[in-house]
C-alpha cells in the first residue's frame, strides 16, 4: 500500500472514530434497553479494536473496525429519538 493510502485511510478511521465519539456522547447507556445496551457495548469494543489497529499500523482493518462502529452507532442514536 502506498504512503498515500495509507495516510487516506488512518484519516478516514480518525475522522469515522471521533464521529462515533461525539455519537455515543449523546447516549446515556444506563437507559438503554437490552439490546440497545449490547448494541452500545459492541460499539465501544469496535472503537477500542479500531484505535488498537491504528496503534499496530493496520490502516485498513481500523478503518474498517472504525466504519462499522460509526454505522452501529448512527442507527442506535436513531432508534432512540
Amino acid at each position: 500500500m502506498s504512503t498515500e493510502e495509507d495516510a487516506r485511510l488512518r484519516g478516514d478511521a480518525q475522522n469515522r472514530m471521533t464521529g462515533t465519539e461525539t455519537l455515543l456522547r449523546q447516549v446515556n447507556s444506563k437507559k438503554l434497553a437490552g439490546q440497545q445496551q449490547e448494541n452500545f457495548r459492541i460499539i465501544e469494543s469496535l472503537l477500542a479494536s479500531a484505535k488498537d489497529a491504528l496503534y499496530a499500523r493496520d490502516t485498513q482493518r481500523a478503518r474498517t473496525l472504525a466504519e462499522k462502529a460509526f454505522l452501529l452507532a448512527e442507527d442506535l442514536v436513531r432508534s432512540l429519538r
